[in-house]
């Protein structure tokens, strides 16, 4: 088998974003759930594990490019 799927889901914190994240969330699934909203992303994250995905939580403003840059950093890390 491949190595686990990654990816970054942007505005994970309602609508949208939070469905493609749940759309994706499966065991072997790294998921990178960011948005500037902290509440929001976190339950995301917390109901993409209980899908079997690992999730990581980051709050960025992906008007900010320094902050994607380590945010991507970070991902690429684990």
């Amino acid at each position: 088998m491949g190595s686990p799927q990654r990816v970054i889901v942007t505005g994970a914190a309602q609508g949208i974003g939070r469905a493609v994240a749940l759309r994706l969330a499966a065991p072997g699934v790294r998921l990178a759930v960011w948005d500037v909203k902290s509440d929001g992303v976190e339950e995301t994250a917390k109901l993409c594990r209980l899908k079997g995905a690992v999730a990581r939580v980051s709050t960025v403003d992906v008007g900010d490019a320094d902050a994607i840059e380590v945010a991507v950093s970070a991902f690429e890390r684990e």
